[in-house]
């Protein structure tokens, strides 16, 4: 190996650390989720996980593939901690958190969009940290 292809690897070896240090953060708490929904007025546990001190919001996502959205929350020690919002098929929405200068253990939950009986599934991913 010729000291110049030794330079070049090093080099692309020092820009793809640095890039997943910056990328890590963002994506350490992306969970991907495939839910039953029950009836509009239940509460169904989607998913927990990490809120980072400083973050405003989580992004939800219901995938277009998904057969039904939900309508999404999330909580922080047995307490509403973000704004609810609807996701439909396809759609990306953030759900902003009440204080950006907390952090812990958060969950996500969910109930079907409209009135009715039966179940809904639904599919997508959640990022705490948006």
């Amino acid at each position: 190996m010729t000291k110049r292809m030794r330079d070049v690897l090093l080099g692309l070896t020092f820009v793809m650390t640095v890039v997943i240090g910056f990328l890590a953060p963002a994506y350490a708490e992306s969970k991907s989720f495939n839910v039953t929904l029950g009836p509009f007025f239940e509460d169904v546990t989607v998913t927990s996980g990490t809120k980072s001190y400083g973050s405003g919001a989580a992004l939800i996502c219901v995938y277009s593939t998904s057969p039904n959205g939900g309508h999404f929350w999330i909580t922080k020690d047995g307490s509403q901690c973000s704004t609810s919002v609807t996701v439909g098929i396809g759609q990306t929405k953030g759900s902003s958190y009440n204080s950006s200068s907390s952090s812990g253990t958060v969950v996500l939950h969910a109930h079907q969009i409209y009135w009715g009986g039966g179940t809904d599934t639904c599919k997508g991913y959640v990022n705490f940290n948006n």
